[in-house]
């Protein structure tokens, strides 16, 4: 017994062992790039073994940089087991390019839909593309000449979906359009996924929702522990939440949409700019909580 006992330590001193080797390994990889930056993990990294992949690890990032602008968020990765995280190097410079360029549009995001909205901007573009899109933001440049991206989604949360006003947020969608194409010099297919407040009282749908590393901080912590008792929440305490919910939404917990298109065609006047998305339709609400595909 005693002997199974002093295996199973060893086994898991031998683990623990492994993961702080790899962690310093990879920070390692990263100091010697960037010199002027402090590294840690804020999650992981973690160790799995599966037959079907080749990735070992799994972590997320961080930086007294990426504290220093307020991101929120780490850099993700996933690492096959001899990996040293060498490929994620450009993934990181990249990182800084990609919140340059994010930050005006989530504040004009937050001015139009208010501050309980998250963006979610589609594309991820080697650095120098990056710096070219930096170059013609802001500037008169023709429609042909703008960047693209995949989709931009805003998930934006409202006090009841039977209220909306369907023209006034046909406008608001339509002026941050406008805003992306005109002075961003963004093409790109806009989603907005308008939701109930209800989702704050689904403390699974909630707690899944924030970003993993904030699920044990100490105010993220409380607010929750609230929405699990069953407890009603301040608009505060709902803003405090969506700033550190994952940008990638699975849910379709009572929500309705309105989309616009500008990715290959300019946009219209608002007289004459089509929409589409459940908004438009009759029954415009979809109840369902099942994964989506956003």
């Amino acid at each position: 017994m005693k002997r199974k006992v002093l295996m199973i330590f060893t086994m898991i001193f031998l683990s623990l062992s492994l993961f702080a080797g790899k962690n310093e390994t990879v920070i390692r990889t990263f100091k010697k790039k960037f010199p002027q930056d402090n590294f840690y993990f804020i999650q992981g990294l973690d160790y799995k073994f599966d037959l079907t992949t080749n990735i070992r690890y799994r972590g997320i990032l961080y930086s007294d940089r990426l504290e220093k602008l307020g991101y929120p968020f780490g850099l993700e990765m996933a690492l096959e087991g001899g990996s040293d995280g060498y490929s994620y190097l450009e993934n990181y410079e990249a990182l800084f390019l990609k919140i340059e360029i994010d930050k005006p549009i989530e504040e004009k995001m937050k001015e139009i839909f208010g501050e309980l909205s998250v963006l979610n901007n589609n594309f991820w573009l080697p650095t120098d593309c990056y710096k070219e899109f930096l170059k013609i933001m802001w500037q008169d440049v023709s429609f042909e000449n703008k960047g693209g991206a995949y989709s931009t989604i805003v998930n934006v949360f409202v006090d009841r979906l039977e209220d909306i006003d369907k023209e006034d947020m046909k406008k608001k969608t339509y002026k941050f359009a406008k805003f992306l194409q005109d002075e961003i010099n963004l093409k790109t297919y806009l989603q907005v996924y308008i939701r109930d407040n209800s989702f704050f009282e689904d403390y699974n749908l909630v707690a899944y929702q924030v970003y993993p590393p904030f699920r044990e901080r100490e105010d993220i912590k409380k607010i929750l522990e609230k929405i699990k008792a069953k407890e009603e929440i301040s608009k505060d305490e709902k803003i405090a939440l969506v700033n550190v919910f994952y940008k990638n939404f699975n849910y379709k917990m009572r929500n309705t949409s309105l989309n616009i298109n500008f990715s290959r065609k300019e946009l219209k006047k608002y007289t004459e700019q089509e929409f589409d998305g459940e908004l438009l339709w009759e029954d415009y609400i979809d109840e369902g909580r099942g994964n989506s595909n956003e």
